[in-house]
């Protein structure tokens, strides 16, 4: 029952079961994700983030690995073929030099063997938030963005600028990556590494002097994908410049020109709470969304029929924009949406991704404890993108 429950959806050339340990690593060719077969499929996914956190860093005493294994299970059932899981950095270095390597290893060794007997594809994410130790909420020190560290750009200690413990932090970015790829360079179960989640991508009129460039965050990841691969780990890439610190149209970074790179995009739905439909604003050559058009006239988000809720064609015509970007060298991945109990915008995002031809989407997310994540909502997004 599961493993016909939890085919990839494939491309026209051919079908493709779910994740084994006997695939080598999924890779990029043309803009498709191929396996070690040549066959090419989609990303059919689920966050997992809250509840994980819940389960994994804010329980007391050792970790409710049964409640995520179940979740995997029923995520897989549902016909979810992709779990992006997030990983909480302060919780494996809760002070700057003091990874904890090993934890880190070993729970996410736990959460590719959960995933492997699910027939699950793993997105490893790493986000940084603050952490609960014995009651006591522990600040996070790393200064990225402004959702999670809290901090702004122009202050002297934002990890991209100049400054001792600017580059401290980046150095130690690249010592957490390194940590994960020494053990996990082969697994075939990780689809991606998504380096981080939701950093601020300031453009710099002045470039920072170490980077020597408008765009320090890519080369901060640039640097992070040469060390992963000379040292032979070929993993593919996800690369999330979503949050941004100007809202003024700035040119979008060149591509990377490693071939096995997705770029991340987060689409929300933020009607009714203030009128517009949405926003992403990975593609800065296009401009912040925002509800708005190009031209910055607001997109309704309402139909005369109430049953919808929202304008589909305003989603078709964003993912379209998006597909003519990606003539250009981009790859794109839907690696968020959903937050909203429109439940018809939700269904859409997923349906219209899959036929836009992107390389996969994700809702946000499965937590089964809330209405926004529960199994009643999810199942009819996932079989959108079936």
């Amino acid at each position: 029952m599961l493993l016909l429950a939890l085919s990839i959806s494939s491309s026209s050339i051919g079908s493709v079961s779910g994740a084994s340990k006997t695939l080598g690593l999924v890779h990029l060719v043309n803009g498709q994700l191929v396996n070690d077969k040549g066959v090419a499929f989609y990303l059919n996914g689920l966050n997992y983030k809250d509840q994980f956190k819940y389960l994994l860093y804010e329980e007391k005493g050792a970790p409710d690995w049964a409640g995520i294994n179940k979740d995997l299970a029923t995520m897989a059932s549902l016909g979810a073929n992709t779990v992006r899981i997030w990983f909480n950095w302060i919780y494996y270095e809760s002070a700057p030099g003091q990874l904890n390597s090993q934890q880190l290893q070993y729970d996410i060794q736990r959460i590719v063997d959960i995933a492997r007997q699910n027939h699950l594809y793993v997105i490893l994410t790493i986000y940084d938030y603050h952490i609960w130790n014995n009651g006591k909420l522990v600040e996070s020190w790393l200064q990225a963005d402004s959702t999670t560290a809290k901090t702004n750009p122009d202050n002297a200690t934002f990890w991209l600028n100049d400054g001792a413990y600017s580059a401290k932090q980046r150095a130690l970015f690249l010592n957490l990556w390194q940590a994960i790829s020494a053990k996990f360079k082969n697994e075939p179960v990780i689809v991606a590494y998504d380096l981080i989640n939701e950093p601020y991508n300031k453009y710099y009129s002045q470039p920072p002097q170490w980077a020597r460039t408008p765009y320090p965050l890519k080369t901060l990841y640039d640097q992070i994908i040469n060390r992963l691969r000379a040292a032979g780990d070929n993993h593919i890439v996800l690369l999330d410049y979503t949050w941004v610190y100007s809202a003024d149209l700035i040119p979008l970074a060149a591509p990377s020109r490693d071939t096995q790179i997705l770029y991340d995009v987060h689409m929300y739905y933020t009607a009714p709470e203030n009128s517009v439909q949405g926003w992403d604003v990975t593609s800065k050559a296009l401009g912040p969304w925002n509800g708005k058009s190009l031209s910055g006239v607001q997109i309704a988000y309402t139909y005369p029929d109430s049953s919808s809720g929202h304008d589909r064609s305003a989603i078709a015509a964003r993912f379209g924009e998006l597909r003519n970007v990606e003539s250009k060298g981009y790859v794109f991945f839907i690696g968020e949406f959903g937050m909203t109990v429109n439940s018809n915008y939700n269904i859409d995002v997923a349906a219209l991704a899959k036929q836009s031809g992107f390389t996969g989407a994700s809702y946000f997310e499965y937590s089964p404890d809330e209405s926004i994540g529960s199994i009643s909502t999810v199942t009819p997004i996932l079989a959108a993108g079936l």
